[in-house]
């Protein structure tokens, strides 16, 4: 256990903790209490990227920009057709360019206020009253890649345990059903149940006798 701690990539921002997934653009190793969820809306198909802070700023950032870019250009032709037809150049700054204007700005207020993959975990907790340790991603994982640095070396274990959690992910499942998966397929969560069932088969098997 001592020599997965030391050769498991821990997050940058909290050094402490082991990381538990990767940002989907820089690629590098980062905790949940760091990894932000961005929808990210494609041909029709919507994808969900995990990615770190600075990443995460990054795509907003540019996103809030051009909204703000987009309707400053609008205002400024809306004001040229007011010169000629009052009506369709008002409407246009009024319906297209201010509301693009506000929304750039809003979405710059609001990012720092995003929360990450684990304060939406918090909250999930907290809505639903589930028990702390079946949402432990964390710990799961932590878990499943010392077995997999016994099994194939620390090398390569990181590698094969993202890459079986990230294939639940592209299928639709965000980062923590899809860790849970994982685990399900690997017997782990599975035997822990089986734990919590047995002292009730204890307790039928001594009232039948």
């Amino acid at each position: 256990m001592s020599e997965s701690k030391d050769t498991a990539p821990h997050c940058p921002h909290h050094p402490e903790i082991i990381a538990t997934g990767l940002c989907n653009d820089c690629g590098a190793h980062f905790c949940t209490q760091c990894l932000r969820v961005y929808n990210l809306a494609t041909e029709g198909e919507r994808i969900r990227l995990y990615l770190c802070p600075e990443c995460f700023h990054k795509r907003n950032l540019k996103q809030a920009n051009f909204y703000i870019l987009a309707g400053i250009l609008v205002f400024f032709f809306g004001g040229i057709f007011f010169l000629f037809t009052p009506i369709i150049g008002g409407l246009t700054i009024i319906a297209f360019a201010i509301p693009m204007i506000v929304y750039g700005i809003h979405k710059k207020s609001v990012l720092p206020k995003t929360p990450s993959v684990y304060v939406e975990k918090e909250t999930v907790l907290a809505r639903n009253k589930v028990s702390e340790s079946a949402l432990d991603t964390d710990a799961l994982y932590g878990r499943m890649l010392s077995e997999y640095m016994m099994r194939y070396g620390a090398v390569t274990a990181k590698e094969l345990l993202d890459n079986e959690i990230y294939a639940y992910v592209r299928h639709g499942l965000d980062y923590n059903e899809a860790v849970r998966k994982v685990a399900q397929a690997k017997g782990i969560t599975k035997a822990e149940t089986k734990k919590e069932e047995e002292p009730k088969e204890m307790r039928k098997s001594k009232m039948i006798r």
